[in-house]
C-alpha cells in the first residue's frame, strides 16, 4: 500500500461555504485557534519521539563498539588456545609471515 505524500498539511475545510459576518470571522479564528494548538502538540510529540530515536541510536552505537572490542579480544584469545601467535605479537617478536599457495 503506497503511503501518500505528506509534503503540506492541508488545512480542514467546511462542507458549506459560510456568510461573511462577524460571528462567522470569529468561528474562523477559533478554528485556526485550534488547529494550531493541535499541530503545535503534534510538533513536540515528533520532538519527544526524534530525542527518544536518538538516544536509542547513540545506545546502540555504544554496543556495537563494545561487542566489536570483545569479538577481538575472543579472537586473540583463541588464536592463542590454538598455538598460533597473533599477526601483531609475531611481528614484534621479529619473525617473518609466510603464506604458502596449495
Amino acid at each position: 500500500m503506497p503511503i501518500p505524500r505528506r509534503d503540506r498539511i492541508q488545512p480542514r475545510i467546511s462542507s458549506m461555504p459560510r456568510q461573511q459576518s462577524e460571528a462567522a470571522t470569529h468561528r474562523q479564528m477559533y478554528q485556526l485557534l485550534v488547529e494550531k494548538q493541535r499541530l503545535l502538540q503534534e510538533l513536540q510529540h515528533l520532538e519527544q519521539r526524534r530525542y527518544a530515536i536518538n538516544q536509542r541510536l547513540e545506545g546502540i552505537a555504544t554496543q556495537l563498539t563494545d561487542l566489536e572490542y570483545g569479538a577481538g579480544q575472543l579472537q586473540q584469545k583463541s588464536a592463542v588456545v590454538d598455538g598460533q601467535i597473533p599477526a601483531s605479537d609475531a611481528n614484534s617478536m621479529g619473525f617473518e609471515t609466510m603464506f604458502l599457495e596449495y
